[in-house]
C-alpha cells in the first residue's frame, strides 16, 4: 500500500536524528556539537513532519476532499525557498543547488501545493544525483504563462518510464544506485 512505500523515506531522518543525539550525548561533547545536533535533529523532524502532512494529503485526494487555495504566487520566490530548504542536505552529499531566474514569475495557483511538487523533484533529484552534481531550479516568464522547472546531473528516467511517472507513488524500477 502507498504508506509502505514510504516508510524507508521516513526512518532514514529519524534514524540519522537518532544518531546524532547519540553523538551529542557522549561525555565530553562541546556545547556547539550539542547545539549543531539540535539543529540537525530540528531540521530532519522538519522533514519527517513534511512527509507526514503529504501522506495526509494523499488520503485526502483519495477521499476527494483535497481543497485548492489559489492565489497568485511568485515561481522565482518558491524555487529560492525550496533551495533553502533543501541545500544543507544537497551540500551533506556533496551536490550543489542553484536557480535560475529572469525575476519574478507570477501565477494564480495553490502556493502549498506548487511548493511541494517542486520539493519533491528537488529532493529526488538529490537523491538521483551523485557527488559533485548540481540540482537546477529554473523559473521562466512568458507572456501567457509561468514555468518552473528542476534539472540535474543525475541518472535521470528512462524513456520507457515516463508514461509510468505520475501513476500515485510510482518508483522507476532497479537503477545504477547514488552514493
Amino acid at each position: 500500500h502507498a504508506r509502505d512505500d514510504v516508510a524507508p523515506d521516513l526512518r532514514t531522518p529519524l534514524a540519522r536524528t537518532r544518531a546524532r543525539a547519540e553523538l551529542a550525548l557522549r561525555p565530553g561533547t562541546s556545547a556547539e556539537d550539542m547545539r549543531e545536533a539540535l539543529a540537525d535533529g530540528l531540521e530532519e523532524t522538519d522533514q519527517v513532519l513534511a512527509m507526514l502532512r503529504s501522506l495526509m494529503e494523499i488520503g485526502e485526494a483519495e477521499a476527494g476532499v483535497v481543497r485548492l487555495v489559489r492565489e497568485e504566487i511568485d515561481l522565482s520566490a518558491i524555487a529560492v525557498e525550496v533551495r533553502d530548504t533543501y541545500d544543507y542536505v544537497a551540500e551533506d552529499k556533496g551536490l550543489r543547488i542553484v536557480t535560475d531566474s529572469e525575476g519574478p514569475a507570477r501565477v494564480s495557483a495553490d502556493r502549498t501545493r506548487i511548493r511541494q511538487a517542486v520539493a519533491n523533484l528537488v529532493d529526488n533529484a538529490i537523491k538521483y544525483s551523485h557527488p559533485g552534481g548540481v540540482v537546477e531550479i529554473v523559473t521562466r516568464r512568458f507572456p501567457d504563462r509561468a514555468e518552473i522547472s528542476v534539472r540535474h546531473t543525475g541518472i535521470g528516467i528512462p524513456p520507457e518510464e515516463h508514461e509510468r511517472i505520475f501513476a500515485r507513488l510510482y518508483r522507476v524500477g532497479p537503477s545504477p544506485s547514488c552514493p
